[in-house]
């Protein structure tokens, strides 16, 4: 009878043991399986909570009466008319061109890069690769957020532009400016003007692709330093912003050496930035995108790698206390829409065309923004 009693406690402890073999094999199968994902993937997965959220206006750790504002970037690729022009050499931008870029496409262009603006909902907005100023009027009149915009011509062989865009409510300007010389292809344009009781000078850039020469770049990018020293020579005190698509990272021997840019310091406090402002040279420039770079986050993506072409820069007088200044928020706009979702180039930047091919999608870059505070 005891015989007969132990069969089934041992046939119970077997299949209780089974079970928990079976149970924990599952488990390392699971993460085995994520940990054979491309690491183009992973990257993208442990960042995406990071750069795919719009910019937060306000938190619950904000001192009351707390003002933020948003300040973003987008290289919008190529973002033409239909219309041809004899001041530029974008004719397969035309119904009769190389890429058929007739009326339906260009309104669906305007109708993505209006998402992507009414969705990050900023303050201030700089734009690259605008034709005119009939693209610029077309895509604000889409707009649900209501801007103001300034766009200067330029001498671009392609005959693309910078822009700006702002809320005449946060952003009075007072004078505008372009910067030209060697290297630069398309000016770069300045604004000077009052945000909300700070008076500021925004300077929005498009310097030389990596397709140019090497020496063209450093002259673009010495241009640009020469005349910020110029800027910095008739007010010592001028608060500074640069944002633009760089075509070099920030952690780049052309950027450290010829634009003179470092990173932000690490933490916002008092200290912190005032031995960064005391250590640094007037003209020196301050990124936080060095840290998104170091991160794997990227604005665009060649060959399954990410690179920070896009982000902001600083003068060292932002590293004041006082009025508007930046606290750390900061990061690359990439929600599921912007993002091809499968296929070889999953996790892509779903562009308008590629390789001449015509897709249907947003641009080759992503949006960047960041926040001020005060």
């Amino acid at each position: 009878m005891k015989h007969r009693r132990s069969i089934p406690t041992f046939l119970f402890l077997f299949h209780l043991l089974l079970v928990m073999g079976l149970l924990g094999y599952g488990g390392f199968r699971g993460h085995a399986n994520a940990q054979n994902r491309s690491k183009f993937s992973e990257t993208r997965s442990d960042s995406e909570a990071k750069t795919s959220s719009t910019p937060k206006r306000s938190s619950r750790t904000d001192a009351p009466g707390a003002q933020r504002l948003v300040l973003a970037f987008y290289n919008t690729e190529n973002f033409f008319d239909t219309l041809p022009s004899p001041d530029s050499k974008h004719d397969p931008y035309t119904p009769q061109g190389t890429y058929r870029w007739n009326d339906a496409r260009y309104r669906q262009k305007i109708s993505h890069i209006a998402r992507v603006l009414d969705t990050l909902k900023a303050d201030i907005v700089g734009l690259a690769e605008i034709e005119n100023e009939t693209v610029l009027r077309d895509l604000v009149s889409q707009l649900h957020t209501s801007y103001n915009y300034l766009i200067r011509p330029g001498s671009d062989p392609r005959g693309i532009q910078v822009a700006l865009l702002y809320r005449g409510s946060q952003f009075f300007p007072l004078h505008s400016f372009q910067i030209r010389g060697p290297g630069l292809t398309r000016p770069i344009l300045g604004v000077r003007g009052r945000l909300q009781g700070d008076t500021i000078t925004l300077l929005v850039a498009h310097l030389p692709s990596l397709l140019n020469r090497n020496s063209w770049r450093r002259a673009a990018a010495q241009t640009l330093q020469n005349h910020l020293q110029a800027l910095l020579h008739r007010d010592p005190h001028a608060k500074i912003i640069l944002m633009g698509d760089w075509n070099m990272t920030p952690r780049s021997a052309l950027a450290r050496k010829r634009l003179g840019v470092k990173p932000w310091p690490e933490t916002s406090s008092p200290e912190s930035t005032a031995e960064a402002r005391h250590a640094s040279r007037p003209e020196t420039l301050l990124t936080p995108f060095t840290t998104l770079e170091t991160r794997g986050e990227g604005s665009y993506v060649y060959r399954d790698r990410r690179y920070i072409y896009d982000y902001f820069l600083f003068n060292t007088n932002w590293t004041d206390p006082c009025g508007w200044r930046f606290r750390g928020a900061c990061g690359v706009f990439a929600p599921d829409f912007l993002l091809h979702s499968t296929g070889p180039r999953q996790g892509y930047p779903y562009r308008t065309f590629e390789r001449g091919n015509y897709l249907g999608g947003f641009s080759d870059h992503l949006p960047v923004w960041l926040i001020l505070e005060k």
